[in-house]
């Protein structure tokens, strides 16, 4: 799991490094296209073409990343008020159905992305921009998001397996076994001591100090 994590950590910065350069290029073109347009009365040609090649590349390079970062939309609203064994049940089902549905768009859009690419399909206005690199892009973008759903399904198993009542960590999303290891978060430290007669010499030693500063 760590070497698929790393890996895709790797890849998914690639991929957001291009999708921001996209970004700035995209940005680049619409404002020399528009500066055209409003001093020689007309823009560059094919740029509106290039806009939607580039848009339909700059969302699907930019999937997983926004899956590896846990960045896309989601709502907790119902599975916040279920027992902490359901809500992870329940986060398990809809994370297999995420994966399912993304497996099922990579199957339908490998199919045209090879027509494409073979054909070396173009879009016709008044400059002929090539197509086929958005339809590999899609392809693409729904292979790796697949791949990163289906890391998070074993997660959250290996989570399961575990801490099967999910009663180990008491914040959503940290491993129940975070601090099994160590005993605690701050293994080695000494214990503090909780008693009321334990910590009222600290506290009459805080009075003090203050009364004194001020």
């Amino acid at each position: 799991m760590r070497v698929v994590d790393s890996v895709l950590a790797a890849t998914s910065r690639i991929a957001s490094i291009a999708a921001g350069t996209g970004i700035f290029i995209l940005m680049l073109l619409t404002v020399t296209d528009g500066i055209q347009r409003t001093l020689f009365g007309r823009g560059i040609p094919g740029s509106v073409e290039i806009t939607e090649v580039f848009l339909v590349i700059l969302v699907f390079a930019g999937m997983l990343g926004a899956e590896v970062t846990d960045s896309h939309i989601s709502t907790s609203i119902v599975t916040d008020q279920l027992p902490a064994r359901a809500r992870r049940g329940a986060r398990l089902i809809g994370t297999t159905i995420s994966f399912l549905g993304a497996s099922l768009f990579a199957y339908a859009s490998a199919a045209p992305a090879l027509r494409s690419v073979a054909i070396q399909e173009v879009e016709f206005g008044l400059i002929r921009i090539p197509i086929y690199p958005a339809k590999i892009f899609i392809f693409l973008g729904f292979v790796l998001l697949a791949v990163a759903i289906l890391c998070g399904i074993l997660r959250q198993i290996l989570d399961l397996r575990h801490d099967p009542d999910g009663t180990a960590s008491s914040e959503e999303g940290v491993p129940a076994t975070a601090f099994a290891a160590t005993g605690g978060p701050f293994d080695g430290a000494p214990e503090m001591a909780t008693s009321p007669d334990a910590t009222q010499p600290a506290a009459q030693h805080n009075e003090k100090v203050l009364h004194h500063e001020y």
